[in-house]
């Protein structure tokens, strides 16, 4: 019978607390506690108010009747067990706005008892941890695709036998139908070529790379191009470098930049009809003849020009 009593005391116990609680959980309490911390989240917004702020769905939207963005960091995701990156949840925006503001304000609640809930001290901690590495991995592979293309501008030596074997090798390379596993290697005295075929999204390319003890020293991206007129250009200029008598080379047309000597047929010019007079020169024709001749010994060959033009001063 007594400890049927103190079980019975004990339940009563148990009962009068959760009848306590219950009576605090009232909906006016509920909706004064919803108040008091909507003006705190008043406050805080006006102390950063360059800061956009954000309710965190669903129970963040009780707390200010002005918001810039809603976001959905979910508490579960930061129970135990379940230390996860949610990719059903990106929250990619939060990401952009905090990146172009300069960070955000995320509201949220919890039940009484807890400092924070568990979507602030695990999911959205988890989140921004991915997202900075993310970040930072791919400032990384930028900052090496900016340093490869540094490197592609500077000189790759070489003597004549090896420019005849990378010359052979981009042939080999051309000729390939399978080109997918195309890799050279050759040595020239201390130094050390690659020959890499790689791939991106604009197409294939060749990369040579020049070592030296190790360390690479130079790089050349030769790129296919159009149904590999890049390679065929890279082909022809080595060609050219190596053995240029071999190449039949096209002369450039003439130009406006480079002036010629007009040659008029059947013409003279005034000064070589003051000097010749009006006689044919020998072979019966002026074809040839130059339309401005050399004045200097034209005035010396006949006295009689600098006469008229001594006249001519006085």
């Amino acid at each position: 019978m007594e400890e049927d009593e103190g079980s019975a005391r004990k339940l009563s116990i148990y009962r009068a607390a959760r009848s306590i609680k219950r009576r605090e959980n009232t909906v006016y309490n509920a909706l004064r506690s919803i108040y008091e911390d909507s003006i705190f989240v008043g406050e805080i917004s006006q102390l950063w108010p360059d800061l956009p702020l954000l309710a965190n769905l669903r129970c963040g939207l009780w707390y200010s009747p002005k918001f810039h963005s809603t976001c959905y960091f979910k508490s579960t995701d930061g129970h135990n067990n379940n230390w996860s990156f949610s990719t059903s949840r990106l929250n990619l925006h939060v990401a952009l706005l905090a990146g172009q503001k300069g960070g955000c304000i995320i509201v949220d609640s919890t039940r009484r008892g807890k400092r924070f809930p568990d979507s602030m001290s695990k999911t959205i901690p988890i989140w921004t941890c991915v997202l900075n590495r993310c970040i930072h991995n791919h400032l990384n592979n930028m900052r090496d695709t900016a340093q490869m293309d540094k490197d592609s501008l500077r000189l790759v030596f070489m003597g004549k036998e090896s420019a005849i074997r990378l010359l052979t090798y981009v042939e080999d390379l051309m000729s390939n139908t399978r080109p997918d596993n195309f890799a050279r290697t050759f040595k020239d005295g201390n130094k050390v070529f690659i020959l890499q075929l790689r791939f991106n999204a604009h197409g294939s390319f060749l990369m040579i790379s020049e070592l030296l003890h190790g360390r690479r020293k130079g790089l050349i991206i030769v790129p296919e191009g159009k149904l590999g007129s890049g390679w065929r250009g890279f082909g022809f200029h080595l060609r050219k470098a190596i053995a240029p008598d071999t190449l039949v080379v096209k002369p450039p047309s003439q130009s406006a930049l480079f002036p010629t000597v007009q040659k008029f047929r059947n013409q003279k010019s005034f000064l070589s009809v003051v000097v010749d007079g009006d006689r044919k020169t020998s072979g019966g024709s002026g074809t040839g003849k130059h339309a401005m001749p050399n004045i200097q010994n034209s005035i010396k060959s006949n006295p009689s020009i600098k006469s008229i033009l001594s006249s001519q001063k006085t």
